[in-house]
């Protein structure tokens, strides 16, 4: 199997040639009649006694171009395993088999989130295999900087050696994993709630503390403000008079 590039006016194509000639099965007449979720478009045609498949790719990026440099984070990893899941359920509803499905990251094209496969009519795949070297694909691309990433790669690849491995247990273990790191997010806000009302309680007696300093301060100024008008009252009074100062 070879593969290369082409285009026409307006649109680009993968290719992928193989030796010998297909003859058109049902699975190519159900890709070339319906748009099918997850597949790229794709055509055949003879070249000598070779046959080219021509999958669309306008406007879409292969997997190992946009992860020659970059490196993939763990949110992407879950997103690839969770919608690949979800396609192979609706593939099943026009009869194709996932197994058809080329999983090398120069054939996955991602566009807007979403991932598109190359359906390879002529031969199909074993699965396992191919899924664990999809693994170490990710293994070799993790983020080093996110926990999550190195650690989904780390599991896929071990879950995918196990001999009796199936693509839901992929499945399972994301939702174990959402639902751990749910109980940590509620463990943690829990925490800091607890930390709030124990701040809160050491600072009620000060705040109380306070609000009687600041009364006996208070009442001292007024004190004092009562004392400098009575002395302004008497102030141009005569001596005698100021008995009454006292008195009051």
């Amino acid at each position: 199997m070879e593969t290369g590039y082409t285009k026409d006016v307006s649109k680009a194509y993968i290719v992928v040639e193989t030796r010998g000639i297909y003859e058109k099965e049902y699975q190519m007449c159900m890709m070339e009649t319906n748009q099918i979720p997850g597949l790229l478009p794709v055509s055949s045609r003879g070249v000598d006694n070779n046959t080219q498949f021509l999958y669309e790719i306008n406007g879409k990026v292969s997997m190992k171009a946009v992860y020659e440099k970059a490196k993939m984070k763990g949110e992407e990893m879950q997103n690839f395993i969770r919608k690949f899941w979800e396609l192979q359920k609706v593939w099943k509803d026009y009869l194709l088999d996932s197994e058809n499905v080329l999983l090398e990251p120069e054939f996955i094209f991602m566009e807007k989130g979403n991932f598109y496969f190359c359906y390879y009519p002529m031969e199909k795949q074993e699965m396992k295999q191919e899924l664990l070297h999809l693994f170490e694909y990710f293994v070799e691309k993790a983020d080093f900087t996110d926990k999550e990433s190195m650690y989904l790669a780390s599991r896929f690849q071990r879950a995918a050696l196990e001999s009796n491995f199936h693509f839901s247990d992929l499945i399972q273990l994301l939702e174990q994993e959402k639902e751990e790191t749910e109980e940590q997010f509620m463990a943690e806000k829990q925490k800091e709630w607890n930390l709030y009302e124990t701040r809160v309680e050491e600072e009620i007696p000060e705040q109380e503390e306070i609000a009687e300093q600041e009364t006996e301060i208070y009442s001292g100024k007024r004190k004092k403000r009562t004392l400098m008008e009575k002395i302004k009252k008497y102030r141009n009074k005569n001596w005698g008079e100021w008995e009454e100062f006292f008195e009051e």
